[in-house]
């Protein structure tokens, strides 16, 4: 999965999961969305865009894996390492609040 697919992934799984919270628990979480822009060349502009799309990724799950166990919507979340855990927990919270 290309970087702006993964950044796109993110921010329609956050989308979601605000949208779900809000409907059924009545909590607002503040998260913003990552709003990165791929540069247009492969140089070190480039290189500086991957490094900031994985931190806003980690940023982004790391606020929402916060937000939710405050409010107790979720558990204790283990250690996510990697795109993959990422996602895998982002597709747990989304099927997990299409059950309310």
């Amino acid at each position: 999965m290309k970087i702006q697919d993964q950044i796109n992934y993110v921010n329609n799984s956050l989308s979601i999961i605000k949208s779900k919270v809000k409907a059924v628990f009545g909590v607002n979480l503040n998260i913003d969305e990552i709003n990165l822009s791929a540069p247009t060349k492969h140089n070190s502009f480039y290189s500086s865009y991957v490094i900031d799309a994985e931190q806003e990724v980690a940023r982004v799950v790391d606020r929402l894996t916060d937000q939710l166990q405050r409010q107790n919507i979720i558990k204790n979340v283990d250690t996510l390492d990697d795109w993959d855990d990422a996602k895998r927990f982002l597709d747990f919270v989304v099927d997990k609040l299409q059950k309310y």
